[in-house]
């Protein structure tokens, strides 16, 4: 009988350091399962930095671009102010007209 409980008290203890490994290699998983998420959560903070400094020159550009169309826009609505005059003397004038002719069919032979 005292070898049987010196083979089950073997036993046991081999399925007690059995246990304790699978609880380490569950701790060992559990470790590398943190430290690949927290290497993906720096990756991502990386991406989400990146696609914000994207994000921020993209908005530098439409504010430029904005800025510039305002400027045409503007630029554009005077030339029209101007060619609305410009007719509307024609219209009042005709000697103007026929001035303005004359000049330009001078330029146009002489170039």
């Amino acid at each position: 009988m005292t070898e049987h409980q010196a083979l089950q008290s073997q036993l046991d203890e081999a399925l007690s350091k059995v246990e304790e490994q699978r609880q380490e290699i569950g701790d060992y998983q559990r470790k590398a399962d943190d430290d690949r998420s927290q290497r993906n959560e720096a990756l991502m903070r990386g991406e989400i930095d990146r696609l914000r400094l994207e994000l921020q020159k993209s908005e530098d550009n439409l504010s430029a671009a904005e800025l510039e169309m305002e400027k045409l826009t503007n630029r554009n609505s005077d030339l029209e102010r101007k060619v609305r005059l410009i007719e509307a003397a024609f219209q009042t004038s005709p000697t103007i007209f026929m001035l303005y002719s004359r000049l330009r069919s001078c330029k146009s032979k002489q170039a």
